[in-house]
């Protein structure tokens, strides 16, 4: 068979994807629709290709072997109208500059990866029509969780330019102050060194000579996780992203710390005994920046909850093994706090099973 006479439901799917994802590797198709074949993908796309659905380039890397690529055709489109799918726009409209790959490619990794775990995503167009962004901004696209909580996402190269992460830190405070904006995020870094100058300037907090603040930390009213790309794909697949199943694993008599009741703080996770002594716990396995505050916040407290007889805990923050010295590094040293640190097999352990796949969002 040269052509393809009548294509499977797989086929429609996968063009639906290059329809919604714009762009997609072998790599990324073979481990969304073929993850069993060795070589079918191969073989599928050549025919996708022959039969003019489908266009594949190839992207050129420096020092490194290049891979293919592939975007979906106006035929390809015509044949999704024929079945029945909503798709007004020619795939000249769906094209991309040489520079935007990379951006698209790890987007839509992160959507291979996540969306099979119970998540959806938006690609960065709707997310900027829906939250009336501009068109040049750098995000990345939206991730939403099972609970409802959608998570604007942005991805940092290993070399993210200073000027490039002032962007993100701006942006991310204009959209997260209007009264319909998103309030939640997640910074995933392919780089130690991004991660650390994009913490550092989102820390940053600035007062002029008469001590007013002339520019505030990056704080939005929801959540601000900042974590490695790696292990942030393992933990956004594992059931720890649940806070009741968080709160299980310590019922149990083999773990660490042991509940003992709700913490009464939005930011602190339980109250638990651990060396004998009630704690407060914090899930810091998220890399939420804005729980360091109520840290900071709460210790800063302690002499005043001592002064009207409140009980006084320590704090235990749960981390892992690979970010222990991230966090202590940001936290801080203090004698009312512990810190325990997760393997990654035990987060692994708990990643959730794989939803029934389907394309599109």
């Amino acid at each position: 068979m040269s052509i393809i006479r009548r294509p499977t439901s797989r086929d429609l799917n996968l063009l639906l994807d290059l329809y919604n994802y714009r762009v997609l590797t072998t790599s990324q198709i073979k481990r969304r629709y073929y993850p069993d074949s060795k070589t079918y993908v191969n073989k599928r796309l050549h025919l996708m290709r022959k039969s003019g659905y489908i266009a594949t380039e190839s992207y050129p890397r420096i020092d490194r072997k290049g891979f293919a690529y592939h975007q979906i055709t106006d035929t390809g489109i015509s044949l999704l109208r024929e079945y029945g799918y909503d798709c007004p726009m020619r795939s000249d409209s769906l094209r991309v500059t040489q520079q935007m790959l990379p951006y698209l490619f790890d987007a839509n990794e992160i959507m291979i990866q996540l969306v099979p775990y119970g998540w959806r995503m938006k690609d960065s167009r709707q997310v900027k029509h829906d939250y009336n962004m501009n068109r040049g901004d750098y995000i990345h696209g939206s991730l939403i969780a099972e609970d409802g909580t959608e998570y604007g996402f942005y991805v940092l190269e290993n070399n993210t330019l200073a000027k490039n992460l002032e962007k993100i830190i701006q942006e991310i405070k204009t959209t997260s102050s209007y009264d319909r904006g998103l309030t939640d995020f997640i910074v995933f870094s392919k780089g130690r060194d991004s991660l650390n100058h994009f913490v550092e300037r989102a820390n940053m907090e600035t007062r002029n000579h008469k001590g007013e603040i002339t520019r505030t930390k990056l704080r939005p009213s929801g959540s601000l996780c900042v974590m490695p790309f790696k292990y942030a794909l393992d933990y956004l697949k594992s059931k720890l992203t649940d806070s009741y199943f968080f709160e299980d694993v310590f019922r149990h008599k083999t773990a660490p710390a042991h509940w003992l009741s709700p913490s009464g703080k939005n930011s602190f996770a339980f109250i638990a005994e651990y060396c004998g002594e009630e704690v407060y716990v914090v899930n810091m396995l998220d890399s939420d920046l804005t729980k360091i505050d109520s840290i900071d916040h709460y210790l800063n407290d302690l002499q005043r909850l001592e002064r009207f007889s409140d009980k006084k805990r320590k704090i235990l923050v749960i981390t892992e093994e690979s970010l222990l010295g991230f966090h202590k590094e940001l936290i801080g040293a203090n004698d009312n706090i512990y810190y325990f640190a997760m393997r990654r097999k035990l987060i692994t352990k708990t990643i959730r099973e794989k939803a029934e796949m389907k394309g599109g969002y």
